[in-house]
C-alpha cells in the first residue's frame, strides 16, 4: 500500500462458540494494510488481536439489536466480514443499513442454516437441540466437540482445531450460547438477499462440514454482485489456515470498494 493511502476499515464478526481472538491469524496480515476491528457478539469475552478492539455488549438483546449495535460501532464505509452465524449478522446488517457498508466478506456463510422444505444445503433440526441439550449439561465440554465437528476433512485439521480451541477460552456464557442457537434456528435471510447491492465476497472451504458449498453456489446465483473462492482442503474455519491468501482477497477487494465509492458514490 502506498504510504499516502488512507488504510481501509474492515470489521470482523466472530462465529458460535468463539470469541473474537478467533480472529488473530487473519488480523495480523490483514492490520498490515487495513484498520482491523473485531467485534464481541453479547455474552463473549477473551483476548483479541493486537489491532483490534472488542466492544462489550449487553447479554440480554436479540438478533435484530444486537445488528444494530454492532453496526453503530462500525466506520461509516468499511468492509463488513462475518464468518458463519456473524456472516448472517453481516448479511442482516447490510440489508438493514444498505448505504453503511463497502462490501461484504461472509465466509462459511449460509442465509438459512437449518433445512426446510426446497432448501437441502443445510443441517437438521436435531443437530441444534443435540447442541442445545449439551450446552446446558456441560458447555465447554460441548465446545471441545463443536470443534472437532467443524474441521472435519480439513486437511489442516490437527492444527486448525489447537489454534481455534484458545479462541474458545474462556467459555462464553451458556445463555449466550443457547440465544446463539436460537438465532440460528430462526433466521432464514434468502427472501431478503436480492436486495444487496454491495459487492460481496463469498469464501467457502471445499470441505465444509457444516455449511455444505451448495449454500455458497446459491448465495452467489441470487447475490447482484458477488464473488465466489473456493479454499481446496479446507473445511469450515478456512481463515486459520489460509490466513495470507484471506487477507490478500479482502485487501484488495477492501481497496476496489473503496474506488468504486469515490468513483461511483451511491445516490441515496
Amino acid at each position: 500500500m502506498p504510504p499516502s493511502s488512507i488504510p481501509a476499515n474492515v470489521a470482523l464478526i466472530h462465529g458460535w462458540g468463539f470469541n473474537p481472538s478467533v480472529w488473530e491469524t487473519l488480523a495480523k496480515p490483514l492490520s498490515q494494510t487495513c484498520n482491523v476491528q473485531c467485534l464481541a457478539l453479547p455474552g463473549y469475552a477473551g483476548e483479541t488481536p493486537e489491532s483490534s478492539t472488542l466492544p462489550v455488549l449487553f447479554d440480554s438483546i436479540g438478533f435484530e439489536e444486537t445488528t444494530r449495535q454492532l453496526s453503530r460501532k462500525i466506520p461509516e464505509g468499511a468492509l463488513l466480514c462475518g464468518w458463519s452465524l456473524g456472516g448472517m449478522i453481516a448479511i442482516r446488517a447490510a440489508i438493514a443499513f444498505p448505504s453503511r457498508f463497502s462490501g461484504l466478506v461472509l465466509i462459511a456463510t449460509s442465509p438459512c442454516f437449518l433445512r426446510k422444505p426446497g432448501w437441502d444445503c443445510a443441517q437438521p433440526p436435531k443437530l441444534l437441540e443435540s447442541f442445545a441439550t449439551a450446552v446446558e449439561k456441560n458447555a465447554p465440554e460441548t465446545l471441545s466437540r463443536f470443534n472437532a465437528l467443524l474441521n472435519q476433512g480439513d486437511v489442516h485439521a490437527r492444527d486448525a482445531m489447537r489454534s481455534l480451541a484458545r479462541a474458545q477460552n474462556p467459555t462464553p456464557k451458556t445463555a449466550s450460547l443457547l440465544r446463539g442457537l436460537e438465532w440460528l434456528r430462526e433466521t432464514d435471510l434468502r427472501a431478503e438477499i436480492a436486495s444487496l447491492e454491495i459487492p460481496i465476497l463469498l469464501i467457502h472451504g471445499e470441505k465444509d462440514p457444516l455449511i455444505p458449498i451448495e449454500a455458497a453456489w446459491w448465495m452467489q446465483k441470487h447475490l447482484r454482485n458477488a464473488r465466489l473462492e473456493i479454499i481446496p482442503g479446507a473445511a469450515h474455519a478456512p481463515f486459520v489456515e489460509h490466513s495470507a491468501t484471506i487477507a490478500r482477497w479482502i485487501d484488495n477487494d477492501t481497496h476496489a470498494f473503496k474506488l468504486s465509492q469515490e468513483t461511483h458514490p451511491r445516490v441515496v
